[in-house]
């Protein structure tokens, strides 16, 4: 979960439970969402349920690159060669 902070020193405890309780219901969509469901008004919201799981999914890869200076680098050579 992004902080304002660049170091956080203790987990709050409701990240672990807010993160259940998103990947549970991104379960449930996905499986409307398989059975042909239509979200209708609720599109934007099943989005924003798939963005931060996939977000959660990588943060700790994401993080790591970005406290990498080598792979910062790399990923900024391979950005200016595009």
């Amino acid at each position: 979960m992004w902080h304002v902070r660049s170091i956080v020193r203790d987990r709050n405890p409701n990240i672990d439970a807010v993160i259940e309780t998103i990947e549970s219901l991104g379960e449930a969509l996905r499986a409307r969402l398989a059975a042909g469901v239509d979200p209708g008004r609720d599109r934007a919201l099943y989005q924003a349920v798939a963005v931060y799981l996939l977000y959660n999914r990588v943060e700790p890869d994401l993080s790591a690159l970005i406290q990498d200076d080598q792979a910062v680098a790399r990923a900024r050579s391979r950005l200016a060669a595009l």
